[in-house]
């Protein structure tokens, strides 16, 4: 709803990602979302274009929910060690839900501990989404003192930017390049020392 009808999240430099992601869904749904009146009128039909299409692709839905399962059981551990040894800082979540979406954008809230996948991603893809998500709560976890320094906007910039160390075949969006190049021009100690680096570049007017 949020990505579709109206695009409420941060843009990052992101340019037509309304646009770009309702072509990304299916036409009929797509029409009837250009064609709504209001947030209420596109709610109401989205929720019953999703409840009519869950009911015609159970069978796909639990192959896609199985084989996810399958993928982190296999490497789950492994891939919460990875932030573990990233951050040098312990995984504090005990329960994360994961959810699918039909739309090619993981929403999250942190707050409320759940996350989405894309459902027509590979469950390596999946699980890809899903360290990529959880480096986000770990620096929410143990940088929340950044949000006050930096602003809202740069705070959620810099949170982004960290997929460079846990996902290298992420590109980033735009607004990240700087940020990324930073982190390319020399070998950190730690995510501690290239976290502070990043928000000090983040707090120069000349560059942001």
């Amino acid at each position: 709803m949020n990505g579709v009808f109206e695009f409420k999240h941060l843009k990052h430099g992101r340019e037509n990602i309304r646009e770009d992601l309702l072509a990304k869904i299916d036409s009929i749904l797509r029409s009837k979302i250009e064609k709504s009146k209001n947030k209420e009128d596109a709610q109401k039909l989205i929720f019953d274009f999703l409840t009519e299409w869950q009911k015609e692709n159970s069978e796909f839905i639990e192959s896609v929910i199985k084989n996810l399962e399958h993928g982190w059981n296999m490497v789950g551990q492994e891939t919460i060690k990875k932030l573990e040894t990233l951050y040098k800082k312990q995984f504090q979540f005990n329960k994360i839900t994961i959810y699918l979406t039909s739309l090619p954008l993981c929403p999250y809230s942190y707050k409320e501990k759940y996350l989405f996948v894309y459902i027509k991603d590979s469950a390596e893809r999946q699980v890809q989404t899903i360290l990529h998500e959880l480096n986000h709560f770990m620096f929410y976890f143990y940088y929340p003192e950044l949000k006050e320094k930096l602003g809202h906007e740069k705070y959620e910039l810099l949170k982004e930017s960290l997929s460079y160390f846990s996902n290298l075949e992420q590109r980033g969006k735009p607004d990240e390049k700087e940020l990324r190049k930073l982190y390319a021009s020399k070998n950190w100690e730690n995510l501690n020392e290239a976290i502070k680096s990043g928000a000090d570049l983040l707090l120069d007017v000349r560059q942001f």
